[in-house]
């Protein structure tokens, strides 16, 4: 029974110490992205994405800002003060956003993009069949 116990409470200080259970809290290992970004998005770059409806380019349309961090990221456009929220996970070059709050978007709202890092320019490219949600309107720059 003692040894039952010892091995589950191992067991169960294994798991919490997981860096795959930390990146679902938000707090796992850094990657790639980690780090502040900006770009800007013009209506026509976010009209060509697909994803966008006209009535909405407005708020979207200008300078962003990125924060990237342990699991989370945080963006706002720095003309309207716009932005959202949320969580991420990158998997090799896929990243998968899922929103707390954004522009136009409903809780939960989730984007899946291939990411390239390169000169410290970020790229994302919608994926067949899945959402990108504006992410590939605009390259993003690196800035600390």
């Amino acid at each position: 029974m003692r040894r039952t116990a010892l091995l589950l409470g191992v067991l169960a200080a294994a798991v919490a110490a997981s860096p795959a259970l930390g990146a679902l809290r938000g707090s796992g290992p850094s990657s790639l992205l980690d780090g502040r970004w900006k770009t800007s998005m013009t209506a026509d770059a976010l009209l060509r994405t697909g994803e966008v409806s006209t009535k909405h380019v407005p708020l979207l349309a200008g300078p962003w800002t990125a924060v990237f961090r342990a699991g989370r990221f945080e963006v706002r456009n720095e003309r309207t003060g716009g932005g959202g929220h949320g969580t991420f996970v990158v998997n090799g070059n896929l990243v998968r956003f899922v929103f707390a709050a954004g522009v136009a978007l409903k809780p939960g709202s989730t984007a899946v993009c291939a990411a390239t890092v390169f000169r410290d320019r970020l790229t994302f490219t919608k994926v067949l069949g899945r959402p990108c949600l504006a992410w590939n309107a605009a390259v993003w720059t690196r800035v600390g």
